[in-house]
């Protein structure tokens, strides 16, 4: 890679990661007096799991537990992906909080250097893999015409405006473990599109195994990108290519035991298993066709341009299968559909350059820019109303975007005083956060990570707002609670908690806004 390219990527980079910094800024800018701005907009409860396992490698384990519900468990897990967040962490005393936000960055820089290099085997000079850049960075859908997202219409709309794994720039914006799942997804790719021999196979397994771990549902995508592209070779060529079939599997031996590792847990792990039951299936079809928005008809125009000029190569075939295989995914019989899109944005913007080669890639021109502007806007709705939430302080989710100075030291005393076997209750809107910030367990805190977690819910509602006093004793002792956590989310609910007779309970730990019971044995 030339200077003069490296140059202009980081000048890119540099744009990209001040627009989807924006809504971080104005959170930060925003803070009230005495709190402390979490950097978690999107997502929360996802990115508090991954933040639970980076605490669990700051206080010395190398193995995970699911520290969001009381139940044990039997086998832990291992991931790539937080062991090395979590020790760069401990290395340079950085929070949990802190090295995932920094790692978003580091990430994102990566992945763009990383699709500049890819576009070599389909955009063969500067200028076209320049305006591909510019396509795959900023595109997103026409989900904005929608009039934008709503909490309420939940996944029924259109998927560039809710669902990170659908654009690259949403990717980077919200999630850095998707961003790193994309890194080696694309190393994957070129590893075998690279050296079709042995090599790429040993190099495409490595990433593979680092894939299998971190992000499993994605060994999926490639399986079948690569099926899709081998069986367009063979009726391209007219015979099976033996190089294009032993070369990925090499990659699937060396990345067999990250592969052996989830199935193990699948079969024999409870709380594995219920996790991975949990349904994230697809919205209807035309949600993902809008979340595309005009890529696709450029795409189509690309691939129509290439087959009039005669160049049906395999960097075109390879396009089509990922592009074909994209929208098949998402409805394969798996409880994991939605997250099996991630990825088909990439082909979708290369072959829209292609269309656009060479008429309308110049960067000089005012036609590029409109372009760029007719692709961005779903993405500005997406900053737009995460900073618009800051600016009236209402969350698009449950969660909160603030902890009191007060909160934080409570939970301080948690992650010092209590153990991560004894079970914590509080509200799972605030409760996702313990596991988080100071690495204990809870009863409920994820609708995905807490088995039967809407029946749990309402379960831990009674608790608090309830008035018998021997259920309660009776719930806490049957699911082996240790602790009650009595904070602003409680209150609001529950406001006549701490004024009932509780002799099952012994406050260990209070300040002005929240109070720490210990059960009685």
């Amino acid at each position: 890679m030339k200077r003069e390219d490296i140059t202009w990527i980081s000048a890119v980079f540099l744009i990209v990661a001040f627009l989807f910094s924006l809504p971080y800024i104005v959170g930060a800018l925003l803070t009230p007096p005495g709190s402390k701005f979490l950097g978690l907009l999107r997502l929360k409860d996802d990115l508090a799991v991954y933040l639970s396992w980076i605490e669990q490698v700051r206080q010395g384990d190398i193995f995970f537990v699911n520290l969001f519900t009381s139940i044990k468990q039997q086998h832990p897990f291992f991931n790539f992906f937080p062991l090395l967040l979590g020790e760069i962490s401990r290395l340079l005393h950085l929070s949990t909080l802190k090295i995932i936000f920094i790692s978003r960055y580091i990430f994102a820089l990566c992945l763009v250097l990383l699709l500049y290099s890819f576009l070599n085997f389909f955009l063969p000079f500067t200028a076209e893999k320049r305006a591909g850049l510019l396509i795959l960075l900023f595109s997103s859908g026409i989900g904005w015409l929608t009039g934008g997202y709503s909490p309420a219409r939940g996944f029924n709309n259109s998927v560039d405006l809710w669902q990170p794994e659908s654009t690259i720039f949403f990717t980077l914006y919200v999630n850095p473990l998707f961003t790193f799942a994309l890194i080696f997804i694309l190393l994957f790719f070129f590893s075998l599109l690279k050296w079709r021999n042995w090599k790429g196979g040993i190099i495409a397994g490595i990433c593979l195994l680092i894939l299998a771990n971190a992000h499993t549902y994605d060994v999926v995508i490639v399986g079948l990108v690569w099926i899709f592209f081998l069986i367009s070779l063979i009726i391209k060529n007219k015979k099976i290519l033996i190089p294009e079939i032993y070369t990925p599997l090499i990659a699937l031996i060396i990345a067999s035991p990250a592969i052996y590792h989830q199935i193990f847990l699948l079969r024999n792990e409870p709380l594995f298993s219920a996790r991975a039951a949990v349904p994230t299936l697809s919205p209807p079809f035309y949600f993902y066709l809008s979340g595309m928005g005009f890529l696709i008809p450029l795409a189509i125009w690309g691939i129509i341009k290439r087959f009039r000029e005669d160049k049906i190569d395999d960097s075109l075939l390879f396009l089509i299968s990922w592009a074909i295989a994209g929208f098949i995914l998402p409805y394969l019989p798996f409880s994991f559909q939605r997250k099996l899109f991630m990825g088909t944005q990439i082909p979708l913007a290369i072959l829209s350059t292609i269309a656009l080669t060479p008429n309308y890639i110049n960067l000089k021109k005012r036609i590029f820019a409109f372009i760029l502007i007719a692709l961005f806007p779903s993405n500005a709705v997406i900053l737009g109303t995460d900073i618009y939430s800051l600016i009236t302080n209402k969350p698009l989710y449950p969660q909160p975007n603030y902890v009191s100075q007060a909160e934080g030291d409570a939970l301080e005393w948690l992650k010092d005083y209590t153990t991560k076997e004894e079970p914590i209750v509080a509200i799972p809107d605030f409760a996702c956060y313990i596991p988080a910030l100071c690495g204990r367990r809870v009863y409920a805190g994820h609708w995905g990570e807490t088995p039967n977690f809407a029946d749990k819910y309402k379960e831990v509602l009674r608790f608090f707002k309830g008035t018998e006093e021997s259920a309660k004793e009776r719930f806490l002792g049957e699911n082996g609670i240790k602790y009650v956590y009595y904070g602003n989310y409680e209150r609001f609910l529950a406001p006549e908690f701490p004024n009932r007779f509780m002799p099952y309970l012994q406050p260990v730990y209070q300040n002005e806004e929240v109070t720490i019971w210990r059960v009685r044995d």
